[in-house]
């Protein structure tokens, strides 16, 4: 009996947490789409907060869970809503290569932040999925032989910035930095 309790209690602190950072006052209840959801405000959000999450609501316009401890575990419970249009993960290091095929599998991606991952360039096999993808930010070796191919790999006009630069790599002209 305690279990429940405890159960009950942690999910209406979740929501009630959750509801008030990242959905409008006039709303009530808890919508099935939110289009802004910044996990990293959070402190210490693990793969519980975004089971939660899935139980709940069936779209997010921007998931942001960067600097947050997802797991590939919580990565896989996100192929449970509908779509996400924005995913990111930076500096989320717990997420390692395992993840990309859940990943792969989340409809409407349209950006996707991996930079500060444990995903090596050998994860992006199946990067080719995300028709949507417009912009992909990673990590990786300028060298790498395996930037040409996740790049062919890509969506036509998906823009590929690694390390904050942008692929092709031209070295005379800089890459306007939206991120935070």
């Amino acid at each position: 009996m305690r279990n429940k309790k405890k159960e009950k209690l942690a999910e209406q602190e979740f929501w009630g947490t959750f509801y008030y950072m990242n959905v409008p006052k006039h709303i009530d209840g808890i919508p099935l789409h939110v289009e802004q959801v910044r996990f990293r405000l959070y402190n210490h959000v693990d793969d519980d907060h975004l089971v939660r999450m899935v139980q709940g609501i069936k779209s997010v316009g921007q998931l942001d869970l960067d600097e947050t401890y997802i797991t590939n575990a919580g990565i896989a419970e996100l192929v449970k809503l509908d779509s996400i249009t924005e995913l990111r993960l930076k500096g989320c290091d717990s997420i390692t290569n395992e993840a990309m095929p859940f990943i792969c599998s989340i409809n409407g991606l349209e950006l996707l932040h991996l930079i500060g991952t444990s995903i090596t360039t050998a994860g992006f096999e199946q990067i080719g999925k995300l028709t949507s993808l417009k912009k992909l930010l990673i990590r990786a070796d300028r060298d790498d032989p395996l930037l040409e191919e996740i790049y062919v790999q890509l969506p036509k006009g998906c823009e590929l910035i690694v390390d904050y630069k942008g692929y092709p790599f031209d070295d005379n002209s800089s890459l306007k930095s939206f991120l935070v």
